[in-house]
């Protein structure tokens, strides 16, 4: 059987709300330290792993020298990179909260833009680095239905600022989505 009834207009495009007229807030300037500490250290942790399973296998006598400068330059390359990237792509980054949804926009050379609508959200969580709760930062983690890992992950808030939107996130689900007690 047809349905005679159905109908699925066309919305003009001056109807469809400007994307750049959401006011996005700065992740924390504290957060660009944590990137770029992990990044050193994580180059600092593959060049010494890297030096200690050389010597172990004594790797001089069958790999050319110039072997381990090609290394060495390969993670310096990838590291400056890394640390061009993060530096340039934080201007971009922040988050806003809506009535109802949340939005995350990141990237610098390629840019994504995340939104979930309360009424897809599942949980949410909050969780903390090492260097993260170094300079008091944390998390947001927003899940929707269907997946093992979160739809939506801002980094850089505040500890405060993280539990405080996870409570606002969790309110709305709860009342504005028909789960009052």
């Amino acid at each position: 059987m047809i349905n005679q009834d159905f109908s699925n207009s066309q919305v003009p495009f001056e109807y469809i709300p400007n994307a750049d007229d959401v006011t996005y807030k700065k992740l924390e300037n504290s957060y660009l330290i944590v990137r770029i500490a992990s990044i050193v250290m994580t180059a600092l942790i593959l060049v010494a792993i890297f030096y200690a399973v050389s010597e172990w296998l004594d790797w001089i006598t069958f790999i050319p020298a110039q072997f381990h400068k090609y290394v060495y330059i390969g993670i310096l390359a990838i590291s400056i990179l890394s640390l061009v990237s993060a530096y340039f792509g934080f201007a971009f980054k922040g988050y806003a909260l809506r009535q109802k949804d949340i939005l995350y926009r990141s990237g610098w050379i390629t840019k994504e833009w995340v939104h979930v609508p309360f009424s897809r959200a599942q949980h949410s969580e909050v969780s903390q680095g090492v260097l993260d709760r170094f300079f008091g930062l944390a998390k947001l983690k927003v899940f929707t239905a269907g997946g093992s890992k979160s739809d939506l992950t801002i980094p850089g808030l505040p500890m405060q600022k993280a539990h405080d939107m996870k409570q606002f996130i969790l309110e709305k689900i709860k009342y504005d989505f028909g789960e009052e007690e």
